[in-house]
Parts: C-alpha cells; structure tokens; sequence
C-alpha cells in the first residue's frame, strides 16, 4: 500500500486544526499538527511533509511569515533534489508575506 501524503497543519487556534483534519483525513491525508512557528519547523525537520496549511497570524513568538523565510532559506534551493520546490500562497492582501 502507498503511504499516504503528509500535510503539516500549522495554528495557533485547535478547533481550525480539528476542522482542517476533519476535511483531510478522509480523503486519505496524515496529518502532523504543530500550534506554533516553533513545533512547525520541529515537525517539518522530523517528518516528510508534502504539504503545509499554515495561519500566517499566531501570537506570540514567530509568525507564519517568519516560519515561510526560515523554510525558504533553509530548503528551497533549486539544487536539492532532496525537497520539493516550495510555493507560498497568499492571503491576497498586498505587501504581507515574502
């Protein structure tokens, strides 16, 4: 059997994690949960992730902006064939995000 597609799911807020997964898990994804920018980053470094939902807003400590540069300047080079090529969707709003 082919192993199921991780998604990390990044909030601060546990009832959009539990909608997130409710939606997800039966349409044959894992799911690793993180409530911080902190546990993301652990949790991408220890797992094979193939997609992250994250929200950009979390107080307090690092935000989802924050987390999307340190996962860029740690893994999207356009020389590792080890990790996939990164995209970063936006809220739509201008000037927020990198």
């Amino acid at each position: 059997m082919k192993d199921k597609p991780v998604i990390l799911i990044v909030d601060d807020q546990p009832q959009d994690i539990e909608l997130l997964e409710a939606h997800l898990v039966p349409q044959g994804y894992e799911i690793v949960k993180a409530a911080s920018g902190e546990e993301a980053l652990e949790k991408l470094s220890s797992n094979q992730i193939a997609l992250i939902l994250m929200d950009v807003l979390m107080p307090p400590g690092m935000d989802g902006f924050e987390v999307t540069r340190r996962i860029r300047r740690r893994y999207c080079t356009s020389t590792d064939p080890d990790h996939p090529d990164y995209r970063v969707a936006r809220n739509g709003r201008p000037g927020e995000g990198d």
